[in-house]
């Protein structure tokens, strides 16, 4: 479905100055067609921590869910309600809830 504007369109939203407003920290990830759900992690981690760039690049696939997981929060409560949001907003796009679920559920699950 190339061609459509959805990643220009993805990207207006991300650097509108009333968007990014709302949130502590922001990370842009691209998606390609055969993406490495794994190598998109590492690259919002490093995104997040980028101090941290090399050390995360050797990190296994469960600490980089673990940290991202962990992001910004430490409130469990906190993060059961932004997943719920996160997914509530997702309706509609297939591959952002299915990136949402893996990190937020079953992932947390295996902790």
């Amino acid at each position: 479905m190339g061609g459509l504007g959805k990643t220009t369109l993805a990207r207006k939203i991300y650097q509108h100055c009333k968007i990014r407003g709302h949130f502590d920290c922001l990370a842009w990830a691209s998606i390609s067609q055969q993406c490495q759900v794994s190598n998109v992690w590492k690259e919002i981690l490093v995104k997040l921590c980028v101090d941290e760039k090399e050390k995360i690049k050797e990190m296994e696939d469960s600490e980089i869910a673990r940290r991202l997981y962990s992001f910004g929060t430490k409130d469990g409560k906190r993060k059961k309600e932004l997943g719920k949001k996160m997914l509530k907003y997702c309706a509609g796009l297939p591959f952002a809830h299915h990136c949402a679920q893996r990190t937020f559920i079953q992932k947390a699950n295996s902790f």
